[in-house]
Parts: structure tokens; sequence; C-alpha cells
């Protein structure tokens, strides 16, 4: 959220620890849409298809959730975050994630 607020960039702020993700939470938003739905439309590779599953918190700000309980987390695969974080890339200037998943996601993209 802070981020957001130092730029006018565009921000994706992703909530990759699929199993107990609190962002939305935080943030007061109560997802109808999560990364579960993302992956289960294998829309995770298309552009314009990834933006129906960002919910918008600020003007600059968009937010893709955790799924809504900890067993979908199964559901996303390796595969899946690699095509978000690269899409994402195409459409957005910044992209930030859970620092928890970070650790066991940095591998997977370099």
């Amino acid at each position: 959220m802070t981020l957001s607020k130092m730029t006018k960039d565009k921000v994706a702020l992703l909530d990759f620890d699929l199993q107990f993700g609190d962002i939305g939470m935080i943030l007061n938003q109560k997802p109808k849409i999560t990364i579960t739905e993302l992956a289960d439309e294998n829309m995770s590779g298309d552009v314009d298809g990834i933006r129906n599953y960002l919910i918008p918190v600020t003007e600059n700000l968009d937010m893709l959730m955790a799924p809504k309980k900890p067993e979908y987390a199964e559901y996303i695969s390796e595969k899946h975050i690699k095509e978000i974080v690269a899409t994402l890339e195409k459409c957005t200037s910044i992209l930030s994630w859970t620092p928890l998943q970070t650790l066991k996601i940095q591998h997977w993209l370099y």
C-alpha cells in the first residue's frame, strides 16, 4: 500500500501466501475472485484476462488475492506463478508480493 502512495505508476500486489494469505483482510477487501479462479480458468498468461482477477484498491493499486481456503493452495502450480508474474510485468509498472512466499518462488522466476 505504501509503495502505491510513493508513485503514480500502476502497482500490483500479489498475495502469494497461498495457504494463509491475509492481505485482503488487512486491506479490508473480501475477495469474490482469487488466484484460484484465475488458475482454474487458465487465464494466467492473458493480459486482458488477468485484469478481471485483480481487485482495485486505489487508483494505481490492484491486488491478486490468495485462495479463500488453505486447501485451495494445492491447485496453484509453479507454472501459474511464473505466468502471472510474466503477464503482469507487461501491463504493470511495479509488482510486489508477500515476503513469505517470495522466498519460496524466487528461484522459479530467475
